[in-house]
């Protein structure tokens, strides 16, 4: 299915839903949606953002499937949000970095299976996704600074924006040597 501006705020799916191989090319909203059963998300590409907020998922959610030496994977092309979205079963969206486009998304979507993990004890896999979101992060943040620095206009404002993006970047730098050496 082919879906453009797709909304299903408070809309409610039963025992199984699959959206498997689905292409949102513009934005996905499931605000406040109700899956009371196992959620399919493989294959789907999300070319807008997409947001989960407030959904509830009673069943599992999964965006990957890697069976049989098959590896197929949701994408994210834009950004992502599962803000106040709970997952009483499970959520697997542990995805290579490759299928996000925004790092953005990627420390979103690492957040959520961190926490996840967290949950059910699975402490080794949350220190892996807590590490792969806060890299992913700092290239968010650098990004945003990069951005700010091209939309400013006027000497002040550039400098302003210059120095952001060298305190942007020392700080990148720090949480390298700080954090990622030594752990």
């Amino acid at each position: 299915a082919r879906f453009g501006c797709a909304w299903f705020g408070l809309t409610k799916f039963g025992k199984y839903t699959n959206f498997s191989e689905a292409e949102f090319t513009i934005t996905a909203q499931f605000v406040d949606t109700l899956f009371r059963g196992y959620v399919e998300f493989i294959g789907t590409k999300f070319q807008g953002d997409v947001t989960f907020e407030g959904a509830e998922f009673l069943g599992k959610v999964t965006f990957k499937e890697e069976e049989n030496q098959q590896k197929i994977y949701a994408k994210f092309f834009g950004m992502l949000s599962f803000l106040n979205t709970n997952f009483r079963k499970g959520i697997n969206i542990e995805l290579p970095k490759d299928c996000f486009k925004l790092p953005d998304a990627e420390a979103e979507a690492c957040r959520v299976q961190r926490l996840y993990y967290e949950r059910n004890g699975i402490k080794d896999k949350a220190d892996e996704m807590f590490r792969r979101e806060r890299r992913a992060s700092r290239k968010a943040k650098v990004r945003q600074a990069k951005e700010q620095l091209i939309k400013s206009k006027g000497i002040k404002s550039k400098l302003k924006a210059i120095i952001n993006l060298l305190k942007v970047y020392g700080c990148f730098l720090m949480e390298i040597l700080l954090a990622d050496l030594t752990c």
